[in-house]
């Protein structure tokens, strides 16, 4: 018989508390109010962190390594953790819809079972029907699916035209952040700025992204060097690492800005450890199509006005002239004008920052989104 347990499969490496760590442990939450158990099934062990922020009696951890390839252990191994387990509920993400994940958890008994699509798209592009025949062996292998969560609007529209599932059975609940974990107070932003070697004089852009070419950094960077001239009190952080984070500082190198840019590397906590706080201008230069945009929300949490590319799902995040202002892909000298505009007009930053909360308080509350995750996935407080 099921336990009132939910699996979340998630096909990630746990090793810093970002905003999946944060919802997760909403989710956790919600369900020790609903007496019901969360188990989390990742890609390796989380890290000792994220071990401890996400510590609750009825929080248990599982891993399932390389969820993006198939192998005939890896199921023998999910066969496992279902039969230790019994959930009632089987969610998985980051790992993509066609797997064997559905049919295995059908044929253990797993009464409800659910894809939560993240799924960003590659640079420029544009959702088409698939085949008949490609749409006929993917209703085959997601015939056990219940339904499709998708992290925003854009996500699904494709998820509709790729016809892997019928659009009765695909939501949209968007992705939340914590709103009371934010600290905006001078103790954090000085602390951080401070290590930095920031001045409190100084306007702060940040990113927060990995150092990979979709994320945009060289047009950040790009659009630095024509700024730094205009407004001499600027620095610009990025926080983060990845395969280019070299190439990208000897572009700054070459770009003369390099004075300017400070590489902070991977920060395990970000909100905690006052990345947010110490900024007075968020940026998110996103090439590819962006399912959802995370760090934007987080941005937006700490009343930040936010310049990002008008991709994917990122519009429907940023109203475009209310909290922020939105840009072509890869239009650096748009991105450079629009940073000028906000470095000069401390009015204009204030009134966007406090749009960019009201806005993240009325859409994105990480408890509403739980909430709704758990009542789409049929747990209720009559469980």
């Amino acid at each position: 018989m099921a336990q009132r347990r939910l699996l979340y499969i998630i096909g990630i490496k746990p090793t810093k508390i970002g905003g999946i760590e944060i919802f997760v442990r909403e989710l956790g939450l919600q369900m020790a109010r609903r007496n019901c158990d969360l188990v989390l099934c990742f890609e390796a062990s989380p890290s000792e962190q994220v071990t401890e922020f996400l510590r609750s009696e009825n929080i248990f951890f599982e891993v399932l390594e390389n969820q993006g390839t198939f192998s005939l252990g890896q199921l023998v191994r999910l066969a496992g953790i279902i039969r230790k387990h019994r959930p009632r509920v089987m969610l998985y993400a980051f790992n993509g819809i066609l797997r064997a994940y559905p049919w295995l958890a059908r044929l253990m008994f797993v009464p409800e079972i659910y894809y939560n699509d993240h799924s960003s798209r590659a640079i420029g592009f544009v959702a088409k029907r698939r085949p008949l025949i490609k749409r006929m062996l993917a209703r085959a292998i997601t015939r056990p699916v219940n339904g499709s969560i998708c992290v925003s609007g854009y996500v699904k529209a494709c998820a509709e035209k790729d016809g892997f599932l019928p659009a009765d059975r695909i939501f949209v609940v968007y992705n939340g952040v914590d709103l009371e974990r934010v600290d905006r107070g001078a103790g954090k932003r000085n602390a951080f700025r401070e290590r930095l070697g920031i001045s409190a004089e100084e306007l702060v852009v940040l990113q927060v992204c990995w150092m990979v070419p979709v994320k945009g950094v060289e047009t950040l960077l790009r659009a630095a060097a024509q700024v730094v001239d205009r407004c001499p009190g600027i620095r610009f952080v990025l926080v983060g690492d990845g395969e280019k984070r070299h190439e990208y500082e000897m572009l700054a190198e070459e770009l003369g800005i390099s004075r300017k840019v400070v590489w902070t590397g991977v920060v395990a906590n970000p909100t905690e450890e006052g990345v947010f706080a110490a900024a007075d201008v968020y940026c998110q230069c996103s090439q590819w199509e962006e399912a959802f945009g995370l760090s934007i929300l987080e941005a937006m949490s700490f009343s930040l006005p936010v310049i990002a590319t008008r991709v994917g799902g990122i519009p429907e995040l940023v109203s475009d002239g209310a909290c922020g202002l939105l840009i072509s892909r890869g239009d650096e000298n748009a991105l450079a004008e629009n940073i000028v505009r906000l470095a000069s007009d401390e009015r204009v930053r204030r009134q966007m920052g406090e749009e960019s909360r009201k806005r993240a308080e009325t859409l994105f509350d990480v408890r509403r989104t739980a909430a709704l995750y758990l009542q789409r996935c049929g747990i209720t407080n009559r469980d």
